[in-house]
């Protein structure tokens, strides 16, 4: 995608002004973004769609870990 300069415009900005879009509309739905946005900061993804496949990989991660820690509690 090319903004009003020509410029390429990444999938991280893209999606970023998605939120802001969504976020200034309606204010409340900021909190169902703070992962994703943490997270699209955080990556190195190529693409949105790595971005969603490598946020998949560290869910699965992270709630094994917790069912892992869950098992052992007594």
């Amino acid at each position: 995608m090319k903004d009003e300069k020509n410029k390429t415009i990444s999938w991280k900005d893209k999606r970023i002004n998605e939120i802001n879009k969504i976020c200034s509309a309606r204010p409340a739905a900021a909190e169902c973004f703070i992962d994703e946005v943490h997270g699209i900061y955080e990556s190195e993804a190529k693409s949105y769609e790595d971005f969603q496949k490598e946020q998949e990989e560290k869910k699965g991660k992270y709630e094994r870990k917790e069912i892992k820690e869950w098992r052992n509690f007594k």
